[in-house]
């Protein structure tokens, strides 16, 4: 049996809700954690976001959330992280200054 991998950087798909759309943009710092070791991280980066709306693929835990909401496919750069191929993980999305500078309540 032959394992055939890519010698390109791997990378990470991510399905994020319509809610979050505004707080993912191209080029964004995440966090890649290993599902079954949350407690390492490994940077990553946004590298792009899908310009339509599709199914959801990955299936939640949760009874409560939706199973037919649309999602955007989001691809994140690992950077060499040590994941292999199909390997589940937690992307957490890093807010950026300027999303962080209008969270901020003006002075007055």
């Amino acid at each position: 049996m032959f394992d055939l991998e890519p010698k390109a950087e791997r990378i990470v798909r991510a399905e994020i809700s319509e809610s979050a759309l505004p707080y993912v943009v191209i080029g964004q710092s995440v966090q890649l954690s290993p599902e079954a070791d949350p407690s390492k991280t490994i940077p990553g980066k946004v590298l792009r976001r899908a310009a339509v709306f599709g199914a959801r693929k990955l299936q939640s835990d949760d009874p409560t959330e939706k199973t037919d909401e649309r999602v955007v496919e989001v691809v994140v750069g690992t950077h060499g992280a040590p994941f292999l191929i199909g390997q589940r993980v937690l992307v957490k999305f890093m807010r950026t200054q300027q999303q962080a500078q209008a969270n901020v309540p003006a002075a007055g």
